[in-house]
């Protein structure tokens, strides 16, 4: 269940969603076990993009990281249901990883294996 906070600043409300879906994190070796549904999901989404690590947010999203044999590797929530994927820009900090609408979908990724990797929704109105 995402955590919800509502912060006014300026007179604007702005909501953040967080997502936390914890430590675990599905390497390349592992994609294997995942099975057939969830590499065509992968290859629907990026053609022939390899699979760093992938999670499940909700049946209807999947949080990950790929790299489509480019420089740089990119972060990525997509959306089942509607088969539309957010990429981060290569290269980037800030691991933005797309807007839609008002939304701004970001990822913070640990320092440490221990630590938990977070995926944050802004929605400034």
């Amino acid at each position: 269940m995402p955590q919800v906070r509502n912060d006014s600043r300026d007179g604007e409300l702005k909501q953040h969603c967080f997502l936390d879906f914890g430590p675990d994190k599905i390497t390349p070796e592992d994609v294997l076990e995942v099975g057939d549904d969830g590499m065509r999901f992968v290859q629907l989404m990026d053609d022939h993009a390899f699979l760093l690590m992938i999670a499940d947010l909700s049946d209807d999203y999947v949080i990950g990281r790929m790299n489509d044999k480019k420089k740089y590797d990119t972060d990525f929530i997509a959306d089942r249901k509607n088969r539309i994927i957010y990429k981060s820009k290569p290269g980037s900090p800030s691991r933005i990883l797309g807007q839609s609408g008002e939304w701004t979908v970001s990822l913070v990724t640990p320092d440490t294996d221990e630590a938990r990797y977070r995926l944050i929704l802004r929605r400034f109105q």
